[in-house]
């Protein structure tokens, strides 16, 4: 068999080509487009194939060779070289149809529209969340704009106010439609109880110990709210010295518990306070069964809140690994740390509307405890904002 490629502006023009060089029994066997470096031969390379022994019109300078394929009877050859002729048919009537009118299963966007997706997406959205977002607020946008049907497909009248005020807009109800799809709540323990008890779970690295004292420090001493610190990190080496160390510091009780059992009695014991921190260990993905106990003993305590600690640094599947991880104790909250690590907010956004868990508190550096700040709408996503923020009434 003869394999030739030609390169054109359609599979169908090929087509037409290779029937003149190669005659009727031309197959076509591939068929691609082209890499922007080669766009200059055409779009399209369609590879054809002819049995050597067709019959390939005169005023082609290929000879004809009487050759017969090795290994192929007459009758093998002529059944497949008909169910090719067949296909090549096929292909060809579904390009002639397709040479119509294109409707476009999703319209084309405005340009200011397109520019936001390329921001949502260099901001580390998936395609995903980015299209959906985009298609939420097109309905609201364009009607404004387009008294004449002229801001239809980019199409704007020749005046940069008009494109301009679209492109303020669209940010607008981008930030606002975002902001609608997720949740903050600085806050913690549970709220309407006298006492309020939080748990802090993550992976290992994620700043727990740390957080830990920050909210200590807000949320306890500066607020002169009594409270009692409780770590159950007793497995690590040193894993409670430090967090013993910062309690005397901020003037707070402190206990390391070894146990469930003694974690109970411990609670029991701090009934007269405020506030109840509670440390644990940082749990990696082969420490599944030791978690499993503390999980279930959060469980038979509904006063306990868990907050779930992830490093805003990670990417968006790694942080669904880790949520995925500690299920198994139902974290009312999350909250970030290494804010100050990212460069696009899109990954910590994304994962807080997949798990559809209110974000708490922002952890951005080490110091305690003004690198801890309470989590805002407006601080989340003013990354996305190319002009002065305006608090707008869906925020």
């Amino acid at each position: 068999m003869k394999l030739k490629s030609y390169f054109a502006g359609s599979v169908q023009e090929a087509i037409e080509r290779a029937r003149q060089e190669l005659g009727p029994d031309a197959m076509l066997l591939n068929s691609r487009k082209i890499s922007a470096e080669q766009r200059h031969l055409g779009a399209y390379e369609v590879v054809f194939g002819v049995g050597t022994d067709s019959q390939v019109p005169r005023n082609n300078p290929v000879r004809n060779s009487p050759t017969r394929v090795t290994g192929m009877s007459d009758d093998l050859l002529a059944q497949e070289m008909a169910e090719l002729r067949k296909q090549i048919e096929s292909v060809k009537k579904s390009l002639s149809q397709s040479e119509g009118p294109k409707q476009s299963e999703e319209p084309e966007r405005a340009r200011e529209l397109e520019e936001l997706h390329t921001r949502l997406r260099a901001s580390d959205f998936s395609e995903q969340l980015a299209g959906g977002l985009l298609n939420a607020i097109e309905s609201r946008v364009l009607p404004a704009f387009e008294p004449h049907g002229a801001a239809k497909k980019g199409n704007f009248p020749d005046l940069t106010s008009a494109s301009g005020a679209l492109a303020e807009r669209a940010e607008l109800e981008l930030i606002g439609e975002l902001e609608r799809r997720f949740e903050v709540k600085p806050e913690l323990g549970k709220s309407g109880v006298d006492r309020r008890v939080l748990m802090l779970v993550g992976p290992p690295g994620a700043g727990k110990t740390t957080t830990l004292v920050k909210l200590a420090v807000k949320c306890g001493l500066s607020t002169r709210t009594s409270l009692r610190i409780i770590s159950t990190d007793t497995l690590r080496v040193g894993g409670s010295d430090q967090l013993a160390s910062y309690s005397r510091i901020v003037g707070a009780g402190f206990e390391a518990v070894q146990t469930t059992t003694a974690l109970e009695q411990a609670l029991e014991e701090s009934s007269s306070k405020k506030l109840v921190l509670i440390d644990t260990p940082g749990y990696g993905a082969a420490e599944l069964d030791e978690a499993a106990e503390l999980a279930t003993f959060t469980k038979r305590h509904p006063e306990i809140e868990v907050q779930l600690v992830l490093p805003a640094f990670a990417r968006l599947a790694v942080l669904q690994k880790m949520s995925e991880r500690f299920e198994m104790f139902q974290p009312a909250k999350l909250l970030f740390t290494h804010m100050d690590e990212i460069e696009t907010p899109g990954p910590i956004l994304e994962h807080t509307i997949q798990t559809k868990l209110p974000i708490s508190f922002l952890c951005n550096g080490q110091a305690i405890p003004q690198d801890l700040v309470e989590a805002s709408k407006e601080r989340l996503t003013e990354g996305l904002s190319t002009r002065s923020r305006v608090i707008h009434s869906a925020a």
